[in-house]
C-alpha cells in the first residue's frame, strides 16, 4: 500500500497534475475498514510534500459529475516507469482535452 501511494505522488509530480488523497482499496487485498486517515496523518502527508505535489483531501463540488466534469482515475501499476503514465495518462488527458475545445 505505501508503495502504491508512493507511486502516485511520483505519478503527479511527474505529470503536474493535483493527487486527490488516495482511497484506499478495500476489495483486492485490503481488507479492512479503515481509510488513509485512520492510517495516517492526511494533513501531514499533504503539508510534508507540499513542495512536491499540490493534494488536497477531495475534489470541490464544482468539479462533480453533475457540473459535467470527470475526474480521471486510475488504479497504480506497480513497477510501472515514466514512459508508461506519460502514455497512459498524459496523452489521453491532453487528448480528452483537445476533444473538449
Amino acid at each position: 500500500m505505501r508503495a502504491a501511494i508512493c507511486d502516485m505522488v511520483i505519478v503527479a509530480r511527474l505529470l503536474n497534475l493535483t493527487l486527490v488523497v488516495p482511497k484506499l482499496d478495500k476489495t483486492s487485498f485490503w481488507a479492512d475498514p479503515s481509510d488513509l486517515g485512520d492510517i495516517f496523518d492526511v494533513s501531514h502527508f499533504i503539508d510534508s510534500l507540499m513542495d512536491e505535489v499540490r493534494i488536497i483531501k477531495r475534489l470541490p463540488k464544482k468539479f462533480n459529475r453533475k457540473y459535467g466534469f470527470q475526474a480521471f482515475q486510475m488504479s497504480p501499476v506497480s513497477w510501472s516507469n515514466e514512459k508508461y503514465y506519460l502514455e497512459q495518462v498524459c496523452i489521453p488527458l491532453v487528448e480528452r482535452e483537445r476533444d473538449n475545445v
